[in-house]
């Protein structure tokens, strides 16, 4: 009797256990271009301090996945990879609502938009993911200046796989 009452209450409400989690859905743009995804991406949530890393790699589905609950002020890298392609930001993973994460990469010449008029003559890349509310308030974004393309997307393998080997490193 005990197991059907805790198996009906994991189909039913996996709320309860879960807690309240918010829809993240995704888009992927390359200089001012969207890029059509299919699930064909991955996300990773990673905290890491001086002792461990933990990453989080939650299951896509409709080009979306459901963000776990973190408390309020936590600060995590949200990590984004498709095809030869990763970004890599520090920001809050912490969500109140469902929203939209439109992660990006620019090459020169660079959004404005993205440079806040300023002048980045070795920066070969920008990264950014602007965070869209599905509900209520502003969308904010959060931007990368990179200056060694290869040496960044070794740093974000490590992160994403800390005892594992490196692979697909083609700028």
């Amino acid at each position: 009797m005990m197991r059907l009452i805790i198996g009906l209450l994991l189909v039913i409400s996996p709320r309860i256990i879960l807690g309240q989690l918010h829809q993240v859905s995704v888009s992927f743009t390359k200089d001012s271009k969207t890029i059509e995804l299919q699930d064909d991406f991955q996300i990773y949530i990673v905290f890491k301090d001086s002792i461990s890393t933990t990453v989080i790699k939650p299951v896509i589905k409709s080009n979306a996945f459901l963000m776990p609950i973190f408390k309020k002020g936590t600060i995590g890298i949200i990590v984004f990879r498709y095809k030869k392609y990763l970004i890599a930001l520090k920001r809050g993973v912490y969500l109140d609502q469902s929203v939209e994460f439109n992660f990006g990469i620019d090459y020169k010449p660079f959004d404005s938009e993205l440079t806040n008029g300023r002048k980045l003559e070795k920066v070969k890349l920008i990264d950014y993911l602007k965070v869209y509310p599905k509900k209520t308030g502003d969308g904010v974004i959060s931007t990368g200046y990179i200056q060694d393309v290869k040496l960044y997307k070794i740093s974000i393998l490590k992160l994403i796989n800390p005892k594992g080997r490196l692979k697909n490193l083609k700028s």
